[in-house]
């Protein structure tokens, strides 16, 4: 933020709730809000987002996990909103 702007104030919140299905399973869900005013330059954005995953130990060295995430800028300056969906798959192998 600070390329943009030399006065920023920012504010926001996030929570996560994880969770054990089995000794095998895990998920969490987290959600957030930042709030980031550019004093300087007349611009104020908003970024959220939203993250669901789950995990499971597949073998004893190997764990997948699948998330969705969901984020979104919304801005007072025309052309700056950005929304993002992604589903993110990871295979993790410990040595």
């Amino acid at each position: 933020p600070f390329s943009l702007s030399d006065k920023v104030v920012q504010n926001g919140y996030s929570a996560i709730l994880s969770w054990r299905f089995s000794d095998r399973t895990s998920g969490s869900v987290s959600v957030g809000q930042s709030t980031a005013d550019h004093t300087d330059v007349n611009r104020k954005d908003t970024n959220s987002n939203i993250r669901v995953g789950i995990t499971r130990q597949l073998q004893p060295r190997l764990r997948g996990s699948v998330q969705y995430r969901w984020l979104h800028r919304d801005s007072n300056q025309s052309g700056l909103d950005v929304t993002e969906n992604a589903i993110i798959g990871t295979l993790s192998l410990t040595f």
